[in-house]
């Protein structure tokens, strides 16, 4: 799920009440078995993945094309910074 945006934060947040609520739904149905119930479950949760893949604002970067290298200033070893010029230069990004 991406999460470079602020406002991915409370969409997520929000999907993830949305489909907490409806698999509780289908968890307290009587008119379903107990297998019925665990697949509708599965597939509420490939439903949630589709949607988070497909939420907007979306990355600007070409998928596949890397370019980083190694900043032991943050102590996290080797970045992809690829498209992190053009991200800081949105509007959108400014707090």
């Amino acid at each position: 799920m991406p999460m470079w945006h602020k406002d991915h934060l409370r969409k997520v947040a929000n999907m993830f009440r949305e489909y907490a609520d409806r698999i509780e739904a289908v968890a307290n149905s009587n008119e379903m078995r107990a297998v019925d119930q665990t697949t509708a479950a599965q597939q509420l949760l490939l439903s949630l993945n589709s949607d988070l893949q497909r939420m907007t604002p979306t990355d600007p970067r070409e998928r596949g094309e890397e370019r980083g290298g190694y900043n032991h200033g943050f102590g996290r070893g080797y970045l992809n910074t690829n498209g992190f010029d053009e991200l800081l230069a949105r509007d959108d990004m400014n707090d």
